[in-house]
């Protein structure tokens, strides 16, 4: 017992000595920091009543917590307070130069020096983390696992970074897995890890032609603009190509709108800018997409997001075709009206989108038109009442020059012969919608008036109703 006694005395005493002016050392090695004039006294201070010691009682992540060391916590802090205090006085000669050098040269510098070795420490260790990671992620990658091959998928999917190897495995199981939600995964974690290569824009445009999945078409849209970026022109312009394909095809309204969205991303240059125009400027696809989408989604929320990337990646595309391309281009005019814009609308543009309109009253579409144009549209409107036009044509122009309100007064004269065209008119409901239109002008001069009164004695009892209502209106 004795024996075991003298062992144990031994090993606390050793255990105790260890720790013992570890403070003062710790001063003297703190490089590019100054050796502080007494450190170890100073760190015993600061962290009263433990010390320096103070880590050692955390309970935390790195502590070994009180309860365990609570025995031998007052013989080393007994042990080491003078010990730390005979080391600094001895280190005296050493510490004293050391704070005057570090204060009279600039702390400042020597701050900057103590943070720009810890960042490059940092930076070392991020990169061997990566570069362990990256390997790791080969490996699962390769592994016949789709388990593991998810779960990497789903990591590159968020902290990827272009690298051609991992771009290559998982180019390879794109090609060959059929497991969907694996295919999810890949196709984001591709558009990271890629450069823009010819292999990965076809394999991605090969998948988007035969899958029908919605949500991988959409992300392979995303992927193909994101990599189309990369890309170098001629291999960006088949990406677009695809995409124009889906964007002309689909009858999805999100899909379309992912695909304008892309199309829209990938026109870095001036070839890729006029495909763009001239495929807006042939098909009504592109701005159908946007209408659906702005006017058509469930809830606020989804369509504000879908607003403020059409807003963020389209308008800016468009307005450069228009600016520098094709000033008269209506698949982008129209495209710019859905989303809230005013681009200048040109007369025969106004009056081709009323005549080839499919529906007997305006749409939402031909509205955001007329008003766009304003007090412009008046005439070029009036034009379209003409006989010789179709009768949904004319009953369209009637809708939208009462839309326009006041800004229709330049076509007075000619609203005031449409409507006193008595029998030759064989359209009823065209001469009504002529009739309010004066009532929305809001001009009541002698010409107004004389035209109300002979409408007042017309034959038919509800254009005698029109015009007394238009009379009351203007009367106010």
């Amino acid at each position: 017992m004795p024996r075991l006694q003298r062992i144990t005395g031994f090993s606390l005493l050793a255990f105790s000595l260890s720790f013992s002016g570890c403070a003062s050392v710790d001063t003297l090695s703190n490089y590019p920091q100054s050796p502080q004039i007494f450190g170890g006294l100073r760190g015993h201070v600061e962290g009263f009543p433990y010390g320096h010691l103070a880590p050692l009682t955390s309970g935390g992540h790195g502590g070994m917590g009180v309860g365990i060391l609570a025995p031998f916590l007052i013989p080393l802090i007994v042990i080491d307070l003078p010990l730390s205090l005979s080391i600094d006085a001895v280190a005296l000669p050493v510490t004293i130069p050391g704070e005057i050098y570090w204060w009279s040269s600039g702390k400042e510098a020597h701050e900057q020096a103590l943070k720009e070795a810890s960042n490059q420490r940092t930076k070392q260790r991020a990169t061997e983390r990566s570069n362990l990671t990256i390997q790791r992620a080969i490996a699962a990658l390769d592994s016949s696992n789709e388990k593991d091959q998810l779960s990497v998928t789903r990591s590159l999917k968020r902290h990827g970074v272009p690298h051609q190897e991992l771009a290559n495995k998982l180019l390879r199981i794109l090609r060959r897995s059929k497991n969907s939600n694996l295919l999810m995964e890949t196709v984001p974690a591709l558009e990271k890890t890629g450069s823009g290569r010819v292999e990965e824009i076809q394999a991605l445009t090969s998948t988007l032609k035969s899958t029908k999945s919605i949500y991988l078409q959409r992300r392979i849209l995303r992927a193909l603009a994101g990599l189309g970026k990369r890309a170098q022109d001629s291999i960006a312009l088949t990406a677009q190509e695809e995409i124009l394909q889906l964007l002309k095809k689909s009858k999805e309204p999100m899909v379309a709108h992912a695909a304008l969205l892309a199309a829209c991303q990938l026109t870095q240059t001036t070839p890729l800018k006029k495909k763009l125009a001239n495929f807006l400027d042939k098909t009504s696809n592109a701005r159908n997409s946007v209408q659906a989408v702005l006017f058509k989604e469930k809830t606020r929320q989804r369509r504000m997001e879908a607003d403020a990337k059409l807003k963020t990646d389209v308008i800016p595309t468009l307005k450069t075709i228009l600016n520098v391309i094709d000033p008269n281009n209506e698949g982008a005019i129209l495209t710019l009206l859905v989303l809230g814009e005013k681009p200048s609308i040109p007369s025969t543009l106004l009056q081709k989108v009323i005549r080839e309109e499919t529906s007997p009253n305006p749409s939402r579409e031909l509205y955001l038109v007329v008003k766009s144009t304003g007090q412009s549209a008046a005439l070029p409107l009036a034009e379209l009442l003409d006989a010789k036009e179709e009768p949904g044509t004319r009953r369209r122009a009637a809708f939208a020059i009462r839309h326009l309100g006041r800004d229709a007064q330049p076509a007075l004269p000619q609203i005031l012969t449409q409507a006193l065209r008595g029998d030759k008119e064989k359209d009823l409901y065209l001469r009504t919608i002529i009739i309010s239109c004066l009532e929305t002008i809001g001009i009541y001069n002698e010409q107004v008036r004389s035209a109300l009164d002979t409408l007042e004695k017309d034959s038919n009892p509800r254009v005698k109703q029109q015009a007394v209502t238009a009379r009351k209106a203007l009367e106010r």
